[in-house]
């Protein structure tokens, strides 16, 4: 009975204890640096109530995940799919002032057309293209750019996908057009670091416009899809927008917050203007609630 008496004191303790404890089972760290990192909780879902976005994403560079909405539901995440066909694109190391003859069969229908049959553009033009001005063509041009059929360049993005451990995401089309190019919030965040360490996609995605000229001499310019960069905050470092009926407004981007820089996903948003201001919302109910 000694023994039993024991065992039973010790159970009534550490039950006493957890009870006593404070504990968060929203609590969610990378645990990689537990030494230098101070405890987050997440933020309340109540704190934004008067977001839209049905699936979100608020993710620091440190791998603090300090607010989630249904960001494991899969959903199309449209011209998102972009950063991707860049990744993808590099990868083949192509010398970027090597040109592009502008086909027939280049023609997409959806969305402003920046190029025109027969003329001569230098691969990075048509990289900044695809990026700033969430051009479909010069998306799809990359895809075929490398000597790929198009179909082949899709395997290579679903590939990569695996390999960057996305695994609930899936392409169909270098352009985002098609409704089964799907992701996650949680995903997104991925695909948009490894996007973001890449010098040519930081850049481009970092513009509000792009200036260039044809081989022949036509002057182009680019304007960007991201309204964000024309605002006045020095705390907003670049991102990438999405549209297709079936995905709605979708954003991903860059905040530098304090010393963190703060990815923010907003998928299915309500308007094409909400999905910017909502954005910038998250990332100062992270400013306020961690650093103020």
């Amino acid at each position: 009975m000694g023994v039993l008496s024991i065992i039973f004191k010790i159970i009534i303790s550490v039950s006493l204890f957890l009870s006593q404890a404070p504990f968060s089972e929203n609590i969610n760290i990378n645990y990689s640096n537990i030494n230098s990192l101070p405890v987050y909780t997440k933020i309340e879902s109540s704190t934004a109530l008067n977001i839209s976005a049905k699936k979100i994403m608020v993710e620091s560079d440190r791998g603090i995940n300090y607010f989630s909405r249904s960001e494991n539901e899969v959903q199309p995440i449209a011209s998102i799919t972009k950063l991707m066909t860049a990744l993808v694109f590099l990868d083949k190391d192509l010398d970027l002032n090597q040109t592009y003859t502008i086909k027939e069969d280049d023609t997409i229908d959806g969305g402003k057309r920046h190029f025109f049959i027969g003329e001569e553009i230098k691969l990075k033009d048509v990289l900044n293209t695809a990026l700033v001005g969430s051009d479909n063509e010069a998306a799809a041009i990359l895809a075929k750019a490398g000597g790929y059929e198009v179909s082949e360049f899709v395997k290579l993005m679903n590939r990569k996908a695996r390999d960057l451990g996305m695994i609930n995401t899936n392409f169909i089309d270098p352009t985002g057009l098609n409704k089964g190019n799907v992701s996650t919030a949680n995903e997104v965040v991925i695909l948009f670091n490894k996007a973001w360490q890449i010098e040519e996609i930081r850049e481009a995605i970092s513009r509000s416009e792009y200036s260039f000229e044809t081989l022949q001499g036509r002057e182009k310019k680019i304007t960007s899809t991201d309204y964000s960069l024309f605002e006045t905050s020095p705390n907003y470092l670049g991102g990438k927008t999405g549209y297709i009926e079936e995905a709605g407004y979708s954003f991903v981007g860059n905040f530098k917050v304090a010393d963190d820089e703060v990815v923010v996903v907003v998928l299915n948003s309500e308007t094409k203007n909400s999905r910017f201001s909502e954005s910038l919302e998250l990332s100062k109910i992270v400013r306020d609630k961690y650093f103020k």
